[in-house]
């Protein structure tokens, strides 16, 4: 390797520094206009590249539990690099839009944020100065009562949830509607859980945590959850390479793992949702007529459609809201329109829905008024709607600075705030989705997942606690 390790180490704060600059420079040319937009995709992911060899290299991993960072990357890799690649496939389907999202204002400003955001992960990097500290048991050796209640738990969740899926009565479907909102948080939380105490505890209890996890995962899918339980499977991944020690098999290993989950939540939410697109067609036969007339391989057109379209879709509705301009004059006591979203339903009976997907469909995205799909016009969008670009400035900065703070919470890798962030990081991640929910979402899932975080804390506390006694005794003893 070209890259010297030892140099790398004795200037990591001078590098910090011109990695920050270089991301802000990148991201004030998608903004201006500086270079042409095919340039500066393929700079944008080598800045990413470089960030994940820097903090390999200097023993940090802090990218993989980062809000910060894999938001950037997910934004950049989906909304901006994958969308120029899009433009040499001659798929039919909703070509159009491709052709009028990629390399529009709309994608500039995506990618412009995703650097802002990565730069401030950087910031955050320098700041606390993170150093990986050999692998050292600090936590629980022997949490045997809830790590066996998690693996009960998330058996049990699974099974009640595909049940009254699968049940059509009134009652059961209002329940269901309820455990779709708290099983999600709650399950991931537990598998995270178990994969921290699998690396606690050694190899020994690595094949129930793999069990638990695929009953979690095609448990799911059998609900028709899409992209969460994706979302859930890449952060478990992350967090299991943020404890362990990197090397090129186990990134090799998580990458293949990464893409086979990928892949197989696509075609098992196509085939359950919409099995004329997935690969149930490549044992029919019988492929609708708009992909009959691709020249996709019919494996990969549920990706194709679902990873690529899709986010072309999401960028085209975003240019059409910066084409309409704002609805109304900037004004400071409007920008705070997300802090209803603070407040849990459960104590505001009349909350007003907060998506406004529909309205968005119909007026942004083309579809028709009757259409019951809900799209998304990305973080940035109802920002803008409401303050215009002083108001997606000012609701973004302060969007930004939040995550900066979770952050902060994920320095030690086995501390229980990172395996909180964790567990919350699939929603914390998710560009395609509207500003106020987004900030409802992290709020209602927090508190879902609280009462794990005090058991889990008052067990581990406790088992701190009579470590502590047990020395005491122990050098009572010898006196």
């Amino acid at each position: 390797m070209c890259i010297n390790k030892n140099n790398i180490l004795s200037y990591q704060i001078p590098i910090n520094i011109a990695m920050i600059l270089f991301s802000l420079i990148i991201s004030a040319s998608f903004i201006f206009d500086w270079l042409a937009i095919e340039v500066l995709r393929y700079i944008s992911i080598s800045i990413l590249l470089l960030q994940i060899c820097f903090e390999i290299i200097t023993k940090n991993k802090f990218f993989l539990t980062s809000p910060l960072f894999i938001l950037s990357s997910l934004s950049l890799v989906f909304f901006s690099f994958l969308l120029g690649i899009t433009l040499n496939l001659h798929e039919p389907i909703y070509y159009q839009r491709v052709m009028i999202a990629a390399g529009s204002d709309a994608e500039r400003y995506i990618a412009a944020f995703a650097l802002i955001t990565l730069a401030t992960h950087m910031l955050v990097l320098l700041v606390t100065n993170i150093k990986l500290q050999s692998v050292e048991i600090k936590y629980i050796q022997k949490n045997e009562v809830v790590f066996r209640l998690f693996i009960f738990f998330i058996s049990i969740l699974t099974l009640f949830n595909v049940y009254f899926f699968y049940t059509a009565s009134d009652l059961t479907a209002t329940l269901n509607i309820s455990l779709r909102h708290l099983l999600p948080p709650l399950q991931a939380f537990m598998i995270f859980f178990l994969i921290r105490r699998t690396f606690i505890s050694g190899k020994k209890l690595t094949l129930l945590t793999v069990f638990s996890f695929c009953i979690f995962f095609v448990g799911m899918f059998a609900v028709h959850e899409g992209k969460i339980p994706i979302f859930i499977g890449i952060a478990a991944l992350f967090y299991w390479l943020r404890l362990t020690k990197i090397t090129l098999g186990k990134t090799s290993l998580c990458l293949l793992i990464t893409l086979i989950i990928g892949l197989a939540g696509l075609q098992l939410t196509s085939v359950m949702r919409s099995p004329e697109g997935s690969i149930k067609t490549f044992f029919t036969g019988s492929p609708t007529t708009e992909l009959a007339h691709g020249n996709i391989p019919r494996v990969l057109r549920a990706p194709l459609l679902k990873i690529l379209y899709r986010q072309s879709a999401t960028v085209y509705c975003f240019k059409k809201v910066l084409d309409y301009g704002s609805d109304a004059p900037f004004t400071l006591s409007d920008q705070f329109f997300w802090i209803k979203g603070l407040v849990p339903r459960i104590l505001w009976s009349e909350k007003p829905k907060l998506s406004g997907g529909q309205l968005y469909t119909q007026k942004y995205c083309g579809q028709p008024t009757y259409s019951h799909h809900n799209s998304s016009i990305t973080l940035l969008g109802q920002p803008f709607i409401i303050g215009g670009n002083i108001g997606l400035f000012l609701n973004i900065g302060l969007l930004i600075f939040g995550l900066a703070g979770i952050t902060l919470l994920t320095r030690q890798p086995l501390g229980l705030s990172t395996l909180s962030v964790v567990a919350l990081s699939p929603w914390l991640i998710d560009m395609d989705q509207n500003f106020v929910l987004y900030v409802a979402n992290l709020v209602k899932f927090f508190l879902i997942i609280l009462p794990l975080i005090i058991i889990t804390g008052l067990a581990e506390k406790n088992q701190n606690i009579m470590r502590f006694k047990n020395l005491l005794r122990f050098c009572e003893r010898k006196n």
